[in-house]
Formats: structure tokens, C-alpha cells, sequence
């Protein structure tokens, strides 16, 4: 019993073969550019979105479906996060909060078509990718999107 409470914890082979490679690549890549090596919490900063993305998309693809729409909902939100804030005039928090609220409520359009229509989730999520290339182009006209920066100062860490 107690070996079954130890191994449970322990990790996989694949875990730890997966880790070793990140360290390597890590080295490899720190060899390569010194900076590299010099600042790993930008180095993790500047994984942290696409490690979030990937693991919504592991979820997806865990759960048997496939979402093709998840990169232009991370788009869309950091749209609509400066739409908050430039022209609907919401605190820095307000805006973030609004955004991903958006999002979270197209994930659910998006979940309600599959789970309860039955649509493909692969159709169901590249037709919810040209809805969002659509939306986007109707707010910012085809323009760049820039909020003042004075309103990026109301937010303090």
C-alpha cells in the first residue's frame, strides 16, 4: 500500500524526459544568447500566454474536440480589453475583467453549439474564427488599435 501511495506521486518518464529536455534547451539556448541566461523570469514572462494557451487546448483536444478559434480569442480579448479602456473609458481592472468575461462567453457559444447541436467542434471553432477576424475588422476598420498611454498608469502591480 505504501508503494502505491509513492508511485502515485512520482512522476512519469515522459514527465521527467520532458523536463530534462526543457533544461537542455534552456542551456543550449542560454550558450547561444548570454542574455538568455541572464533574465529567466522574462524568459518565463514571456511564456506564460502561450503556455496558458496550450493548456486550454489540451483540455479541448484531452476531451476528444479541437479548437481552432483559441489564438483569435486571445486576440479579440486583448482587443476588446483596449476598446475598454480608449473608447468605453473603463478602469485598467474593469477592462481586463470585461474581456475576459467576453471571451469566457464565446467559449461558451462555442461549447453549447458542440455539446448541445452537435456541430463538429472543428467547424464550430473555425466558424467562430471568421466571426472573430469579422468583428475585429468592423471595430478597428483595418487599422491599428492603440489606447492612450495614459490609461495603461492606473494600473499598479
Amino acid at each position: 500500500m505504501k508503494n502505491n501511495r509513492i508511485h502515485k506521486w512520482t512522476p512519469s518518464p515522459r514527465t521527467v524526459s520532458f523536463i530534462v529536455l526543457l533544461f537542455f534547451c534552456y542551456i543550449a539556448f542560454s550558450l547561444l544568447e548570454p542574455a538568455y541566461l541572464k533574465s529567466p523570469y522574462s524568459v518565463l514572462l514571456g511564456a506564460a500566454l502561450p503556455a496558458v494557451l496550450a493548456l486550454s487546448m489540451g483540455v479541448v483536444i484531452s476531451a476528444g474536440g479541437f479548437d481552432l478559434s483559441i489564438g483569435h480569442m486571445a486576440g479579440f480579448a486583448t482587443l476588446m480589453c483596449g476598446f475598454f479602456l480608449r473608447d468605453v473609458g473603463l478602469h485598467a481592472y474593469a477592462a481586463i475583467l470585461c474581456s475576459v468575461s467576453l471571451t469566457m462567453l464565446i467559449g461558451a457559444v462555442n461549447g453549447i453549439m458542440v455539446a448541445r447541436f452537435g456541430i463538429s467542434s472543428f467547424i464550430t471553432t473555425l466558424s467562430m474564427q471568421f466571426v472573430l477576424v469579422g468583428l475585429r475588422q468592423l471595430i478597428t476598420a483595418g487599422n491599428s488599435y492603440r489606447a492612450n498611454t495614459n490609461l495603461y498608469k492606473s494600473i499598479s502591480l
